[in-house]
């Protein structure tokens, strides 16, 4: 075990004044080498063979995987929830990924080695990073949608965490798209994605490639507030949400990068990125990384705004906890990303 696991939010030695020299960098990674990118994949692999650093009964990556599914609406009491449809999303996830970046670290022996981020806004990203050679592509439609390809695919990429949903509770939820989106049933034999985007052809990337890119980063920069109430949308009935959601979009910048820049990507990739057990996916920390960059971008340029430090529910207020992590880490110890997690985005 980490001796103090709740300090993980300490800063690198030396880095706490936020000095750019002594922060680790997080790529872009389409800039990645060759050889750094098959580092990072032998490093998530190796990440399933060792035991966990945080609960040793765990693998070092599905640790990561049951953590984000305790987090989830359907695994907890919502009045004690605060990792999504809330205003400690961002900071809940921030932290998430530094913990899975000093594993990361750790099981690859390098102390400097950083989680890279992927801009899918970026036109041709979505094409450059569902390759043969990387994550690989669209699961198979005849076979439960196993990933057949890639460096996680069927056979090479053991599924050790997953929401046990059954055929029938899909077919409950016929009607509202989580059927076409998640495939029944989920299967231990292999990662499964299916990709998809309003009924339109599953592999055209390049409708995916243009719907993102028609959402600049200018917008989200626009966002005067982090936040407005309501604070914890997950409080909240599933017609309120559908009633509400482009009013909430329209009035800060949290639930304009959660709900129309973050949720569509989950759920156009699909599978098991449709679900509370996504980190499942590797790309879950390419996109939770580039979530982060994005809040740290509007940080950079919103100096004066604050993270609201007296919500509507203490769970959200900048004293809260956040939820599930451990170490009783604080949502005002989060939100300064270099003191935090002694780390910059590369410029993208």
């Amino acid at each position: 075990m980490y001796a103090g696991a709740g300090l993980l939010a300490s800063t690198l030695a030396g880095c706490g004044g936020g000095s750019e020299a002594l922060l680790r960098v997080r790529p872009d990674v389409l800039q990645l080498s060759n050889a750094e990118r098959e580092r990072y994949v032998q490093t998530l692999h190796a990440m399933k063979r060792r035991p966990s650093a945080y609960d040793p009964a765990v693998n070092a990556y599905d640790y990561f995987v049951q953590l984000h599914g305790r987090a989830f609406p359907s695994a907890q009491d919502p009045t004690h929830y605060n990792a999504h449809m809330s205003a400690s999303f961002l900071p809940w996830h921030r932290e998430f990924l530094l913990r899975f970046e000093r594993e990361l670290q750790r099981v690859s022996g390098d102390a400097q080695m950083a989680l890279p981020y992927w801009d899918w806004q970026q036109q041709g990203s979505w094409r450059a990073i569902f390759t043969d050679d990387f994550l690989g592509g669209n699961g198979d439609a005849g076979d439960r949608f196993i990933v057949k390809s890639g460096m996680f695919r069927e056979g090479l990429w053991p599924m050790g965490a997953y929401f046990d949903e059954t055929p029938d509770e899909f077919a409950d939820s016929e009607g509202d798209g989580i059927a076409d989106i998640n495939p029944a049933p989920l299967s231990r034999r292999g990662l499964t994605r299916r990709f998809s985007f309003e009924g339109l052809d599953a592999d055209s990337m390049q409708v995916i490639d243009d719907y993102m890119a028609r959402e600049p980063r200018s917008r989200l920069l626009a966002y005067a507030d982090y936040d407005a109430a309501p604070y914890m949308e997950s409080m909240l009935t599933p017609l309120e949400h559908l009633e509400n959601r482009q009013s909430w979009i329209e009035q800060s910048m949290r639930k304009y990068l959660e709900l129309a820049l973050h949720n569509p990507v989950h759920a156009m990739i699909g599978g098991q990125m449709a679900t509370g057990t996504s980190p499942n996916d590797p790309v879950f920390f390419l996109h939770h990384a580039n979530v982060d960059r994005l809040w740290a971008l509007w940080q950079d340029a919103h100096a004066g705004a604050s993270y609201p430090s007296s919500a509507e529910d203490a769970h959200v207020g900048s004293g809260a906890s956040l939820d599930l992590l451990s170490g009783d880490v604080r949502i005002d110890s989060v939100l300064d990303l270099a003191a935090h997690s002694g780390v910059r985005y590369a410029a993208g």
